[in-house]
């Protein structure tokens, strides 16, 4: 499985096996008015398969439109911890060495650390399918969804719906091998490499001009 953007031509093929990506649909014929007669309706091109697809970048502005986010994404920062004591993700290795695009650590909690009014995001992604089609006479229909959980916040606030992040929903009818996994992932893995590069500014209502 390959994903295309949703404005690909009518007449995109599929890259990898040159299967045509839409197909041609008629609706019925509609009735006219005058008389019992009908009249052709006229064909549309549809896409043969479709999944939704919300870039990370999107539901990060999301995420940030909630009062009061801004500090409960930063609270980690104010957080007692115990040597040798492991109580938060923010106590594991990854967190405290992570290196951003600049070489510096990316989630430096040092005082005089530059950029001190920037927001660092560290998020981990979970795919989890399920099938929601099953009857006796109908076989199964497997979907997954993928989505991303912001590890900043405190565990009461990580998983509740409105702070988890849906980036899409694969199609089905079967559940994705490793390789199709890779293919439905590629936009959010360049979504997310750009914002490890670069990040992005948003208004916000703590930083109204916009905020890193």
């Amino acid at each position: 499985m390959r994903v295309f953007p949703h404005n690909s031509p009518s007449d995109a093929v599929c890259t990898h096996c040159s299967t045509p990506l839409f197909h041609e649909t008629r609706p019925q014929d509609i009735p006219t008015k005058s008389s019992s007669a009908t009249k052709p309706s006229r064909s549309t091109m549809k896409p043969k398969l479709r999944c939704p697809q919300n870039p990370l970048s999107n539901g990060i502005l999301r995420l940030l439109s909630q009062d009061g986010i801004e500090l409960q994404l930063d609270a980690w920062r104010s957080q007692p911890t115990t040597p040798g004591k492991r109580s938060s993700i923010q106590d594991g290795e990854i967190w405290k060495t992570l290196r951003g695009a600049d070489g510096n650590l990316f989630f430096d909690n040092a005082a005089e650390r530059q950029d001190a009014d920037e927001l660092r995001i560290g998020i981990t992604l979970g795919f989890d399918g399920f099938n929601y089609q099953r009857s006796s006479n109908a076989g199964s229909h497997s979907s997954g969804v993928m989505s991303s959980c912001v590890a900043n916040l405190p565990t009461h606030l990580r998983y509740r719906p409105r702070n988890l992040i849906l980036y899409g929903i694969s199609p089905g009818p079967k559940e994705l091998d490793s390789d199709q996994l890779q293919f439905f992932m590629k936009d959010y893995v360049d979504d997310l490499l750009r914002l490890y590069d670069e990040g992005i500014i948003i208004k916000t209502s703590k930083y109204p001009d916009g905020q890193l």
